[in-house]
């Protein structure tokens, strides 16, 4: 992966992608507060983690509690459970232990993974087909994602809204996909491209299309469109050591390091 810089360099650019990701969602319910040199993501009518954790903690140690107190008192006020995610860009050192003393525990950890455009080999079938999501496909996105990603079902009504408002009022820098099989909805996955990264989100397939070549396929439009677009890499999140992350090593992402996330949940709370 020559050129995309040190570790920091990559984490910076990665959380800076990440920020604007969540700035241009506003129409979503996707909000940014800053405190502290912290950077606190939330979508108050959709209190999963994906959308509701804080990051880029950095402070010195003795400021580290007050700190923290604040972020605990901002998600306790939206009625979602505190998550801080931790990266290389995390202060100080001591940050995990200090927040099991807390009282939170490792919910996820995950490898940043990289491809530049050094990588262009891509082997897909014929009769997969990728597009931008369409009006009247909205429906048939929310119903893999859900599928795929466990959404309750008393979540799926606002996951479903904040789909057709994407589609409908998307930022130009956020494409959202729907891959297919011989004309069938197949996958779904989306990205946000920014000019020196761009972040890959939510792939998933249906199982009874999985090792067909729709992941591939999508995966492959979405860092063509990327590269077009003059992002200098793309990045995805994949659990550590899990099949997902070995496929991607197999179309020809890098681990570039790690992202924990430490959650501060009650026993039986949703933590996606």
């Amino acid at each position: 992966m020559r050129g995309l810089g040190s570790i920091i360099q990559v984490c910076s650019a990665v959380e800076r992608t990440e920020l604007d990701f969540f700035l241009s969602g506003e129409k979503q319910g996707l909000r940014v507060d800053k405190m502290g040199g912290a950077v606190l993501f939330s979508c108050l009518h959709i209190p999963v983690g994906m959308l509701n954790y804080a990051t880029g903690v950095s402070t010195r140690s003795t400021d580290l509690d007050e700190l923290l107190d604040k972020i605990e008192d901002f998600y306790t006020r939206l009625n979602v459970p505190p998550r801080i995610a931790i990266t290389p860009l995390s202060r100080p050192r001591d940050l995990p232990s200090r927040l099991l003393r807390r009282g939170y525990r490792e919910s996820s950890v995950s490898d940043v993974m990289t491809i530049d455009s050094e990588v262009t080999r891509w082997e897909t079938r014929s009769d997969v087909k990728v597009r931008a999501v369409r009006r009247g496909q909205v429906a048939a996105f929310s119903s893999i994602f859900n599928r795929a990603f466990k959404i309750p079902t008393n979540l799926r009504g606002d996951f479903a809204r904040f789909w057709r408002s994407a589609v409908f009022d998307s930022d130009p820098r956020l494409r959202i996909y729907l891959a297919t099989i011989r004309g069938k909805p197949a996958g779904v996955g989306l990205i946000f491209i920014e000019r020196q990264a761009a972040g890959l989100y939510s792939v998933a397939t249906k199982p009874e299309c999985r090792g067909r070549g729709g992941a591939t396929k999508l995966i492959s439009q979405a860092v063509q469109d990327a590269l077009t677009s003059k992002a200098k890499f793309v990045y995805l999140y994949a659990s550590r050591r899990s099949r997902t992350s070995e496929k991607y090593r197999s179309l020809g992402f890098t681990s570039r390091y790690v992202r924990a996330v430490y959650s501060l949940c009650q026993s039986g709370e949703l933590n996606l």
